[in-house]
């Protein structure tokens, strides 16, 4: 949990560290609002470990890990804009004309 707070303080410039998983959930960058779903249900396992003291089932830390890790690499996905074949021939372009220069 804390790990994403700080990651979207830090590439998103969200104030997550101060906020409740409610009001981060509710207050997510429009990118990221699809994966609200995903989000809240990670956040909730994490919660309920934090602060309910309610430990997690056997083996269910690492699933968690791995969604947890899934989830921030959609989200950085969504701060890169896809590149296309159209972006890469333009950059190739300006690269020969650079050089010819």
């Amino acid at each position: 949990g804390d790990a994403i707070r700080g990651y979207l303080a830090d590439r998103w410039n969200a104030p997550a560290r101060e906020r409740t998983s409610f009001e981060i959930l509710h207050a997510l960058p429009t990118p990221l609002a699809q994966e609200r779903p995903a989000l809240g249900a990670i956040l909730n396992e994490v919660d309920l470990a934090k602060f309910a003291r309610l430990a997690p089932a056997s083996g269910a830390v690492p699933a968690l890990a791995a969604r947890a890790l899934g989830w921030l690499d959609g989200a950085e996905a969504a701060r890169t804009p896809p590149t296309t074949s159209a972006d890469t021939a333009d950059a190739a372009e300006g690269s020969a004309g650079e050089a010819a220069s």
